[in-house]
């Protein structure tokens, strides 16, 4: 067994007993005039590939929120691996220094966390908050595609962010497949595959990895 088919394994067996007693959603919903499928999909443009997944946590997770809903990420890896034939998650989010609530809700899940401290500068206009994670996800995703060569699934509707990435990507190792995965209603119009060359195909996220918001982004 080679190290992505023990890492698969691993994965399986983290992301199954975190899902076991979770209830199944199988009803759709709106948001936005859009409707939330019932399953994440169309998975059948990830089976039996190898795959690194890039979450932007904060994306997935406020457009969750914005539409009364919490993101599981434990459901979400559950259906990646039972399609994929090996699995890396991977998510990355900034947070206060210190605190490592995040880190800890990841790593329980089968997804490898990356941080990075939110900064406050002081400018003539105030104290300014420095915030944004996607200096680290353009850095992780570029250093995963290069260690490995499965295909990349970057879970993101940011649209500049994900198609420079999914650009980049595709330039560098023309042979791999880059896919999006994004919130219905939350999704850039700049990620859409049938008009982005650098991108293989787009899923979206359904029920069956939403639960009910409780005010908490995790």
């Amino acid at each position: 067994m080679n190290i992505l088919q023990l890492i698969h394994s691993h994965t399986a067996r983290t992301l199954q007993r975190r899902d076991n007693h979770r209830p199944t959603r199988n009803d759709s919903a709106q948001f936005r005039g859009h409707t939330i499928p019932a399953k994440t999909g169309p998975l059948g443009l990830l089976a039996a590939r190898d795959l690194v997944v890039i979450a932007d946590a904060e994306n997935l997770s406020y457009s969750a929120l914005n539409a009364g809903f919490k993101m599981s990420y434990a459901a979400l890896g559950s259906a990646l691996v039972k399609t994929c034939a090996s699995l890396r998650l991977h998510a990355c989010f900034s947070r206060e220094a210190h605190q490592a609530g995040w880190e800890r809700y990841f790593e329980e899940r089968g997804w490898m966390p990356h941080a990075r401290d939110i900064e406050y500068a002081p400018t003539r206009h105030g104290i300014q908050k420095h915030a944004n994670a996607d200096a680290l996800i353009a850095f992780h995703s570029g250093r995963l595609a290069a260690e490995t060569d499965a295909d990349v699934l970057i879970a993101s509707g940011d649209g500049a962010l994900a198609s420079d990435v999914a650009h980049s990507i595709a330039e560098s190792w023309p042979d791999r497949f880059v896919f999006t995965l994004g919130f219905p209603g939350a999704v850039s119009s700049r990620l859409n595959a049938a008009n982005n060359n650098g991108i293989a195909g787009n899923l979206l996220l359904g029920m069956d990895c939403l639960r009910p918001a409780n005010g908490n982004r995790l």
